[in-house]
C-alpha cells in the first residue's frame, strides 16, 4: 500500500512539474512580445509610423502601436517600450519634431533618463540626422542611451504621394528588415538601388546616416 501511494504521489509531482513547465513556458512566450511603435504628425501622411509598425506586426508578429502629434512625455513612455521606432514627421539639425508645438531635440534626449530603449529608431525627417550646436544630435544622443541603432537623413527627403519616393523608400527597408531578414547595412543599401532603379531618383534617400551599429536584425 505504501508503495502505491509512493508511486502515485511520484505520478502527481511528474504532471505537475509538466505543468509548471508548460506553463512557465506560456510566461516566457508573453514576455517576449515585442512592439513596434510609430510617430507623425497629422499634417504629414502617416508614412513610415504607420506603414513600418504595420509590417512588424504582419511579417513578425510584433505589436504595434501608433501616434499622431504627441507629447514628449508620451515618446518617452513608448520608446521605453518598443523593440523599432518608426517616425515621420519635420525635422531640423539636431531635432524632429511631434507636432506643430512639440520638438525632440539631441540635448533633450541627453538629459532624459530611459529605463529601456529600442533596438532601432528610424527618423524619417529632413536635417534630422545632423548636429547642431544649439539642439545637439539626435542620433548620437539616442545611442548615447541604449539604442542599438539610429538611422536619420542629412538633408531632404521628399515624395509626391504616401506610397512613393521617401515614403517608399523607407516602406521597403522595413520589409527587408522584418520579411526578408537582413542586416540594416543591406537593408538600406538594398533598398537604395531598387528605388533608383524604379525611380531614377533616391528622393533625398541617398543621405541616409546611421549612428550605432550597422548590423542589426531581426
Amino acid at each position: 500500500m505504501k508503495r502505491i501511494c509512493k508511486y502515485a504521489i511520484a505520478i502527481i509531482l511528474c504532471f505537475a512539474s509538466l505543468f509548471m513547465g508548460a506553463f512557465l513556458g506560456m510566461i516566457e512566450i508573453s514576455a517576449s512580445s515585442y512592439l513596434a511603435s510609430g510617430f507623425y504628425r497629422s499634417d504629414f501622411t502617416k508614412g513610415i509610423g504607420y506603414s513600418g509598425p504595420t509590417a512588424f506586426y504582419s511579417n513578425l508578429g510584433y505589436s504595434r502601436s501608433t501616434y499622431s502629434n504627441s507629447t514628449s512625455s508620451n515618446w518617452k513612455s513608448v520608446t521605453e517600450n518598443s523593440e523599432v521606432e518608426f517616425i515621420h514627421t519635420h525635422g531640423a539639425n539636431g531635432y524632429f519634431t511631434l507636432s506643430s508645438s512639440t520638438d525632440i531635440s539631441g540635448n533633450m534626449i541627453q538629459s532624459m533618463s530611459f529605463s529601456d530603449t529600442p533596438k532601432l529608431v528610424y527618423i524619417s525627417a529632413c536635417y534630422a540626422g545632423n548636429n547642431s550646436t544649439t539642439y545637439g544630435n539626435v542620433g548620437q544622443a539616442l545611442v548615447n542611451k541604449g539604442v542599438d541603432s539610429v538611422v536619420a537623413f542629412t538633408s531632404t527627403i521628399s515624395a509626391t504621394s504616401s506610397t512613393n519616393g521617401i515614403h517608399k523608400f523607407n516602406l521597403k527597408v522595413a520589409i527587408k528588415l522584418c520579411y526578408n531578414h537582413n542586416n540594416l547595412s543591406t537593408a538600406l543599401s538594398n533598398s537604395l538601388a531598387e528605388i533608383y532603379a524604379e525611380d531614377g531618383e533616391y528622393w533625398g534617400a541617398n543621405n541616409k546616416v546611421v549612428y550605432g551599429s550597422n548590423y542589426i536584425s531581426f
